[in-house]
This record gives structure tokens, C-alpha cells and sequence, in this order.
């Protein structure tokens, strides 16, 4: 079963050291996690069955990668903090496949930093196993 198809503007964000759910990013105190887009890209690009999409001519705005499985998929993009070419801001999501596909691809994430979380339209932050609990396919 496909999932989060019908959804938008959800992205894969930096955030604090520990979160405690519910959680909203509108409450995010210092310190945030800052990681240049090297990083965040190198880290996506090594996900199996990850591909550069767009490079980052002329800038990270512009760069995105996709990952394909069976009849399924995740793009993700690259924003940046504040303009800032230097920090990573997030990665906003678009995608077509199974939650443990989706779980698995953000549990790879996670191997840039445990502190990557998803975000929704409604500001609302989740740690891979509340977002389990919270979507529901």
C-alpha cells in the first residue's frame, strides 16, 4: 500500500539533540542541528537505490536526489537555513511508497544524524516511532 501520495510539504528537517512528543517546530530552542549540504547530500546519495536527480547548479536550491524501489519513490530536495549557503534547512519530500519503505529511508538518514526528523504542513515534528504511531497508511 502506497502512503503519504495524497500528502504535501512534508520535509525532513534538523533539529534539537531530544524532542518530546508531541512536538512542534514552533517551539525549537537553540541549539539546531547545523550540517553543511555536503554532508546531507554525500549522506542521501549513499542510501542504496539513491540517485542524484538535479546537481547543485547553480546552487543547493537547486540540487535533489531520487530514490526508487519497486513501484515506488522518494524525492527529496535541498534547503537551506536562513539563505545560508553553509547550512542544511531541510529536505522537502515527495513520495510514493509503503511506510517500511519510507521508515527505512529515514532510518538511513539517520545515519547523517539522529537528530533528522520529518516535519508536516502543520508544524508538527516526529521521531521515526511516533510518526509509526501518528500516520497511519
Amino acid at each position: 500500500m502506497l502512503f503519504l501520495e495524497q500528502k504535501e510539504n512534508w520535509s525532513f528537517i534538523p533539529g534539537p539533540e531530544t524532542i518530546s512528543q508531541p512536538a512542534w517546530s514552533t517551539d525549537f530552542q537553540d541549539p539546531m542541528l547545523a550540517l553543511s549540504p555536503d554532508v546531507v547530500a554525500a549522506g542521501i546519495l549513499a542510501i542504496p537505490n539513491t540517485t542524484l536527480y538535479t546537481p547543485n547548479k547553480p546552487t543547493w536550491w537547486d540540487w535533489s536526489a531520487l530514490w526508487q524501489g519497486q513501484d515506488a519513490f522518494i524525492s527529496v530536495n535541498m534547503t537551506l537555513m536562513g539563505g545560508d549557503e553553509d547550512i542544511w534547512g531541510g529536505s522537502v519530500i515527495e513520495c510514493a511508497c509503503s511506510m517500511s519503505q519510507f521508515i527505512a529511508f529515514w532510518c538511513e538518514m539517520h545515519r547523517i544524524s539522529p537528530r533528522i526528523y520529518v516535519h508536516s504542513p502543520e508544524c508538527r515534528v516526529f521521531t521515526p516511532d511516533e510518526f509509526e504511531k501518528e500516520i497511519k497508511e
